[in-house]
């Protein structure tokens, strides 16, 4: 937050759905001074209870009260009466009518009426939303206030839903056919074997022998000694591609098994018949090719956790020595939680979950601020 919330940034957009469910440190000052640097924040939430109730009254306050859009479906109790309050009152013009033998009068009566009435608020059904949007001097808004039932437009959804998305990430490696041609090369003679047993065992011992073992291991340890194969060789290729749950899915989906297990008594001609040749070599083809994106999809993985370790620790030890919050100067004066703080800091600065050196530098540096003050 801190390094979105300065001036010169790109715009941003923070999205807190289920708001009440985590601790964000500083989200008020996010919400208060990110409007000018840039910054749409966005908080979902249940109930403004829940918010008091992690963040507590005051901090609650400042976070809601910052806030100068609000769209709000239905709410109960002193919810619906504060968002009533928040949406604020018309003026509702009423007539009345006498009537009498001889004469009709009217009566005219102008009084302030709220615009959406807890009760109403209350009653709101899926889809009906009140509410408020800020605005500002160059771009005013003339319906700052409404209350209203939004269209969903199914059809376009349904549309929607028929679109495939687009892969966001590729996990394939940049060299993707250099890689799987430097596999095939130092696993052929494990491949050869495969497609041997592929093209001449029947699918119905193969799907038997995958429902027989509840673990891989098991699974390919009884194909080495079925097929006299090499082991240290076979069970590299097997780990690095998941050999077990690929095969086990493939003859699922296939033959519409349920856990790879024959379910009716009735056997069809083609669980006889085993694979053809073409088709153990497509078979193998995309074993290789999910198993080499797998493991570099897990590198990737790794490498991303890594970053984000990197940047939690960093955000800790630049808080540490931030002069608004003089968390050191606090520490010094008071012994009893210098005694605490120092192992505790100690421990961060030899942590394994972070290698960036600047950040263990900011670590050391305020262990050994501290320890020259005992």
């Amino acid at each position: 937050m801190q390094q979105l919330n300065k001036q010169n940034k790109l715009p941003s957009f923070v999205h807190l759905d289920e708001f009440p469910t985590v601790y964000v440190r500083g989200i008020e000052n996010t919400i208060a001074t990110g409007r000018s640097n840039k910054i749409s924040t966005i908080l979902g939430f249940q109930n403004f209870s829940q918010i008091e109730d992690e963040y507590g009254d005051k901090l609650a306050a400042k976070v809601t009260k910052g806030c100068g859009s609000r769209i709000m479906g239905q709410m109960l109790d002193d919810d619906a009466e504060k968002i009533s309050k928040t949406i604020g009152k018309q003026k509702v013009l009423t007539r009345q009518y006498t009537y009498s033998a001889s004469d009709t009068s009217e009566t005219q009566q102008v009084s302030m009426d709220d615009i959406a009435p807890p009760s109403v608020i209350s009653h709101f059904s899926q889809g009906t939303f009140c509410g408020l949007i800020a605005d500002d001097f160059k771009d005013k808004e003339e319906n700052k206030v409404f209350l209203g039932e939004i269209i969903v437009p199914l059809e376009l959804k349904k549309h929607e839903e028929e679109v495939e998305l687009p892969k966001l990430y590729d996990f394939r490696p940049k060299d993707y056919e250099a890689v799987i041609d430097d596999y095939y090369m130092s696993h052929k003679k494990t491949v050869i074997q495969l497609k041997s047993i592929l093209i001449s065992t029947s699918y119905k011992d193969l799907i038997e022998l995958c429902g027989n073992f509840e673990y891989s291991m098991d699974f390919n340890n009884a194909l080495i000694k079925m097929f006299d194969m090499d082991y240290d060789s076979f069970i590299d290729f097997a780990i690095d591609n998941n050999l077990y749950l690929y095969l086990k899915e493939y003859l699922s989906d296939k033959f519409k098994l349920e856990n790879a297990k024959i379910i009716t008594e009735e056997l069809s001609e083609e669980l006889f018949q085993c694979y053809s040749s073409e088709e153990a070599e497509d078979f193998i083809n995309s074993l290789i090719e999910a198993g080499i994106t797998e493991r570099n999809k897990q590198k990737i993985l790794t490498e991303v956790t890594q970053e984000i370790y990197n940047d939690i620790y960093r955000i800790i030890a630049m808080e540490l020595r931030d002069p608004n919050l003089d968390i050191i100067s606090m520490v010094k004066g008071n012994p009893k939680l210098a005694k605490k703080t120092i192992p505790f800091f100690s421990r961060l600065a030899k942590s394994d979950k972070f290698t960036d050196s600047k950040t263990r530098e900011l670590y050391n540096s305020t262990c050994m601020e501290l320890q020259e003050q005992e």
